[in-house]
């Protein structure tokens, strides 16, 4: 009898197990990738690196680099974090404290590659908690900060057309010297207005209860090769215990093509920190913040909808 496995992707592998007699057992079992191990062992040169809080700021301040993989000449995408914005957000079940969360992503490829597809998870946790098994430990979910609003919720770039465009009469005189000659041409000119073309979509949602964390999926058109869009940003407004720290976890996996990568970052960061100011100090109405246009998807067109 014989092993054979082959890995497909990092979380999966099928195993076949072949039989002397010539029949085949053929069984698939899930297997984890290791990055931890990995990156010890030295021999994945894909293992994430560890974004770390190195500034006493931090432990009060979110980082501004949240996460970042990278391979010279392959990819680099990183996370950014804005600084947080505190306040009051106010809708039909009240008012609470509250703060204004921008992250900022941005998503490189080089020698041909591109982003296929994208995932990013954001989880908020109380600080006392943070590190904490929720299968191992009974967690207080009355201290827990929670998401009351998010943006993009959906967004899509869809399959442009050319439009017909436009027909002009065109006019020209010239002279040439020295001979003072005048010369006079007539003709159409007919121009076609450029149109980026480059159909993706961003699906967002909120998970947990109360809704802790926050997921986003970006994906490429199933016909387009032009991959996902490489700068924009996610919003959010988590309202939070008065008085209490909280912190966020910041997670990416992503889909290099013609690399066939699938690489992600997160998983072994530090949490960004979030020590929120006295209430007396947190007086902006955060409800009249339009979400939308922090996400800097509005200068580039598109369907606040999925296609």
């Amino acid at each position: 009898m014989s092993i054979e496995a082959s890995l497909k992707e990092p979380d999966q592998a099928a195993v076949a197990l072949t039989e002397s007699s010539g029949g085949n057992l053929v069984f698939t079992i899930p297997l984890k990738y290791d990055e931890l191990e990995a990156d010890q062992l030295g021999f994945s040169p894909f293992a994430p690196q560890r974004t770390q809080n190195t500034h006493d700021s931090h432990q009060s301040t979110p980082r501004p680099l949240a996460t970042e993989r990278k391979v010279e000449g392959k990819f680099y995408f990183h996370v950014k974090c804005q600084p947080p914005r505190y306040g009051i957000y106010t809708n039909e079940n009240g008012r609470k404290l509250a703060a204004l969360v921008v992250m900022d992503l941005e998503f490189q490829s080089r020698g041909g590659s591109r982003f296929k597809k994208a995932d990013l998870s954001i989880e908020f946790e109380d600080a006392a908690t943070i590190t904490l098994n929720p299968h191992e430990t009974d967690i207080d979910s009355s201290i827990q900060p929670y998401i009351v609003k998010f943006e993009p919720e959906a967004f899509s770039l869809p399959k442009y057309k050319p439009t017909a465009g436009e027909t002009k009469l065109r006019l020209g005189v010239s002279v040439s010297d020295p001979s003072n000659t005048v010369s006079a041409g007539m003709g159409v000119e007919r121009t076609v207005p450029f149109i980026v073309n480059q159909p993706c979509s961003i699906h967002g949602a909120l998970e947990s209860e109360p809704p802790s964390r926050a997921y986003w999926v970006f994906r490429e058109d199933k016909q387009s090769t032009e991959g996902i869009l490489s700068k924009f940003s996610v919003v959010m407004v988590v309202a939070y215990t008065p008085g209490r720290k909280f912190g966020a976890l910041v997670e990416v996996k992503a889909h290099v093509w013609f690399n066939e990568l699938f690489p992600v970052c997160g998983s072994k960061d530090d949490p960004l920190w979030f020590l929120p100011p006295a209430e007396e100090d947190c007086v902006e109405e955060l409800q009249n913040v339009d979400l939308r246009e922090l996400t800097r998807l509005k200068e580039i067109g598109g369907k606040w909808a999925l296609q």
